[in-house]
């Protein structure tokens, strides 16, 4: 729905934004009618609610894995010390990135 620039006076003006926050109104409960609708809404719902599931697991697996020892670049830049000798020069190794993710999460602490 398309507002008016010009009007022809402030009454017009504010009937003109009252009809298009109404037709917004409208328009956003359309999505739920009828119950099928409704009851898509509330499949999305629980999917939302399955995947935070899913998403604490792993931090928690994540966490079991991570080790707390500091990184040992060798003069390639590889970590000796979590295994990840391919890294290129600059490139963190991802035991660090994944214990960084954890502590900014609350998930270690140090």
């Amino acid at each position: 729905m398309t507002t008016p620039i010009f009007f022809e006076d402030e009454a017009g003006e504010w009937r003109a934004q009252l009809k298009s926050a109404n037709g917004e109104i409208v328009h956003t409960s359309e999505g739920y009618r009828d119950q099928h609708d409704a009851e898509r809404g509330l499949g999305d719902l629980y999917a939302t609610v399955d995947a935070v599931r899913g998403i604490d697991r792993m931090r928690f697996l994540l966490a079991e894995l991570v080790e707390d020892s500091e990184c040992r670049f060798d003069h390639h830049g590889g970590c000796q010390e979590h295994g990840f000798l391919s890294l290129e020069q600059g490139e963190k190794c991802p035991n660090h990135e994944a214990l960084e993710l954890l502590r900014e999460t609350g998930e270690r602490h140090g």
